[in-house]
């Protein structure tokens, strides 16, 4: 059963109790605004929540959760589409639980009897959520509301961010000042709220909004070194700003929102890029989710690693190498999945190698492809989506069209043979360890698999096509020692005994 059904089953088991309900928060505030409402408040005044969220999950088909037993907060899931109801204990009235919600557009509520018709006059609105409405406005109800639950303060940014709302200045001043609370809420709950915060067109502005409020460098402490970090002159911003600037360029490339400047159609997109962004990655989160943490996080160790020359020239020699640990450490800490925390990882790791092999003359080899395909892995296009707005994000007001005209080209080169690539056969395997071992008198160890992956190198750039030609060039590294170690060494043959 879904929605409709539980909301059938509530209105018929409310009455048989002679109890009153009321739809509040958010889905009245949808409502008002035309968005369609993904899940249901109710406010009820019962004597056993509980036993009302069983009696109207069994009816609906559906099932009861306690979410706070003690407090009379339970949840009825449908097992068709998954969307929920919440009932929660109104004792007192509908009056005094909307004053204790969060932000003004949350503390409107209509009797159930009433719904969906949530015309102004009907809609009970004790804190001016309908004038705060009408004028794009987030205010919050009070101090005290946001100290009773941190993650009130990120969560007024993402609704900033989702309804493209003004943030009330005395509400961002409370914010601000207590922002170092923040660090109570649980991890799960921020990474749920980060993530929601980036996915709005407009995600540059609102991450650093969250940032101005005090809360970005203390929800990820690994971006405060950046704060500050100068770059070299193709830069326009400092470390920190680029990052969040890419984030916002992540949402062009995605088509979000419109790039600005609009490099189309230097960075192409189909239906099967977007597919490719909307596949599942875990939790609810998708590609493109894992795309706007990488964005945000693919500098995070140039403040370690910077240098600067005799010259004044400014280098991050291994910054992306040491900002993938860094970045699967926060993915971790904020209980991201184990594939999240690699898809994160890779881009960050592999953020710069699109632009570094399409360098060479005659645009990237074959064996380069290889390479970038083999150690990007799962990430491989992600990385370039990265790449593009990574450039697009250095520039900022000394974007140069001809140049990068010149850089999307090269990274749509690697874009068409990832396609290729894709949609090709893999190439058969020309020999195996066991083939080697035998040919060429080896004992099992990392040598063979060395081997195995220079062979695998070969085969891609076209140099061998036969299983003769693996076994000779095979020999060929081993007599030279190009794939030998101090670890491993050739066995005796056993035809020379």
């Amino acid at each position: 059963m879904s929605m409709p059904a539980i909301l059938s089953a509530a209105r018929r088991a409310l009455g048989e109790r002679h109890a009153s309900a009321w739809v509040a928060g958010g889905a009245v505030r949808d409502a008002l605004l035309g968005r369609d409402p993904v899940d249901l408040d109710l406010a009820v005044d019962v004597d056993d929540v509980g036993e009302l969220a069983r009696a109207v999950a069994k009816a609906a088909g559906a099932v009861a959760v306690a979410l706070d037993a003690e407090r009379g907060v339970h949840r009825i899931v449908s097992r068709d589409d998954g969307s929920a109801v919440d009932l929660t204990l109104a004792a007192e009235g509908i009056g005094p639980d909307l004053l204790r919600r969060d932000f003004t557009i949350n503390a409107m509520a209509l009797p159930l009897q009433l719904w969906p018709n949530a015309a102004p006059p009907l809609v009970v609105d004790p804190t001016g959520g309908l004038d705060d409405l009408r004028a794009k406005r987030l205010r919050a109800l009070g101090e005290d509301v946001l100290a009773a639950d941190p993650l009130r303060m990120v969560r007024a940014v993402r609704l900033c961010a989702e309804l493209d709302f003004d943030m009330e200045p005395q509400t961002a001043a409370w914010i601000a000042a207590d922002a170092d609370r923040i660090a109570a809420s649980a991890a799960e709950r921020l990474r749920d709220e980060l993530v929601r915060l980036m996915r709005p067109p407009g995600a540059a502005r609102h991450l650093r909004l969250l940032d101005r409020l005090g809360l970005l460098t203390r929800i990820i402490p690994d971006l405060e070194a950046a704060r500050g970090t100068s770059q070299p002159k193709e830069h326009y911003w400092n470390v920190l700003e680029h990052s969040m600037e890419t984030v916002g360029k992540v949402q062009g490339v995605l088509r979000v929102e419109p790039l600005d400047p609009d490099p189309d159609p230097a960075v192409p997109w189909g239906a099967r890029d977007a597919a490719h962004a909307a596949e599942s990655v875990g939790g609810g989160r998708t590609r493109a989710d894992a795309l706007r943490l990488a964005a945000l996080l693919h500098d995070v160790a140039k403040p370690a690693c910077k240098t600067v020359e005799e010259d004044g020239r400014i280098r991050f020699l291994g910054h992306a190498k040491e900002g993938a640990v860094i970045a699967d450490h926060v993915m971790e800490r904020l209980r991201f999945s184990n594939r999240e925390r690699r898809l994160v990882a890779a881009m960050v790791r592999e953020h710069l190698r699109p632009g570094m092999i399409t360098r060479e003359p005659g645009g990237p080899s074959r064996r380069a492809l290889h390479r970038y395909f083999r150690d990007a892995g799962d990430a491989a296009l992600d990385t370039l989506y990265l790449s593009f707005a990574d450039y697009l994000a250095a520039r900022g007001p000394r974007f140069d069209p001809a140049d990068w005209a010149a850089y999307a080209e090269r990274i749509h080169g690697i874009l068409v043979a990832y396609y290729s690539r894709e949609s090709e056969a893999p190439a058969p395997r020309l020999v195996d360890g066991h083939d080697l071992m035998g040919a060429l008198g080896l004992e099992p160890g990392p040598i063979v698999g060395r081997l195995m992956e220079t062979l695998r190198e070969a085969q891609a750039a076209g140099q061998i096509e036969t299983r003769p030609q693996a076994i000779t060039l095979a020999g060929k590294l081993l007599a030279e020692g190009s794939a030998a170690s101090s670890e491993t060494r050739p066995r005796r043959s056993r035809r020379a005994d």
